[in-house]
C-alpha cells in the first residue's frame, strides 16, 4: 500500500475508534485525534467520570485499534489508569519530508493523551553514539521537546534506559498530576537531569 492509502486507512480506524467513544473529531482537531482516542481508550483521566458504560466504550474503541494493528497488548488488558508514559521509538528515514512529520505526529499524540489524563512523559532511551542521521528514539524526544505546545504539556525524558531516567520517569509523573512539565536526562537539550523534588 503507498503512503497517502495507509494514511487515509489510519485516519479512518482512528475515526471509527473515535465514534465508539463518542469524541466529536471537529472538536478535538485531526492533529490532536490519535492521542485523544489513544488516552481515552485506556485512560480514565480526572474530568471523565466515566460509568460502566464509557468503560465499555473504551474497550472497544481499544479493540478497534488493535483491531486495524494500531495497538498491540501483551498479557492482560490494559487496565485503565490515569496517567500515560509513551516510549519513543526511531525514526524511519525519508527523503522526501525528513523527519519533521514524524516528530510533529508524536507531539500531537502525547498532547492529544495528556488533554484526557492527569499527565504524559515520553520516554526514550539515551541517544546512541552512533546516530550521524538523527534517527534514533532520542532525537524524537529532542524533536518534542522543540515544539513549544507539547513541551508546555508533557514531560520528557531522554535516559529512562537508565536507573536515573526511570526514576526521573516517575518523578515527572507526579509532577505531572500537579500540571507540571520538564525536560529531563542527559541530553543537551534536557533542563535537569531528574525534576526538582522540592517544587
Amino acid at each position: 500500500m503507498d503512503a497517502p492509502g495507509l494514511l487515509g486507512e489510519l485516519t479512518d480506524s482512528v475515526r471509527q475508534a473515535a465514534e465508539v467513544l463518542q469524541i466529536d473529531a471537529r472538536t478535538v482537531g485531526e492533529g490532536l485525534l490519535p492521542g485523544t482516542v489513544l488516552g481515552r481508550a485506556t485512560l480514565t483521566g480526572t474530568t471523565q467520570g466515566r460509568g460502566q458504560g464509557d468503560a465499555a466504550r473504551a474497550r472497544q474503541a481499544l479493540e478497534v485499534l488493535r483491531g486495524k494493528g494500531l495497538v498491540s497488548v501483551r498479557g492482560e488488558d490494559p487496565t485503565e489508569a490515569t496517567l500515560m508514559v509513551t516510549v519513543a521509538a526511531p525514526m524511519v528515514a525519508s527523503t522526501a519530508t525528513g523527519t519533521g512529520p514524524q516528530v510533529r505526529a508524536y507531539a500531537r499524540l502525547v498532547r492529544g493523551a495528556d488533554a484526557v489524563s492527569n499527565g504524559s512523559v515520553l520516554v526514550s532511551p539515551t541517544r546512541p553514539t552512533d546516530d550521524p542521521d538523527n534517527l534514533s528514539a532520542a532525537a524524537v524526544v529532542s524533536g518534542v521537546r522543540a515544539d513549544r505546545a507539547a513541551a508546555a504539556a508533557v514531560s520528557t525524558v531522554d535516559d529512562a534506559d537508565r536507573a536515573v531516567g526511570q526514576v526521573a520517569t516517575a518523578v515527572a509523573l507526579a509532577a505531572q498530576q500537579q500540571g507540571g512539565a520538564g525536560r529531563y536526562g542527559t541530553g543537551s537539550d534536557a533542563e535537569s537531569v531528574v525534576p526538582d523534588l522540592g517544587r
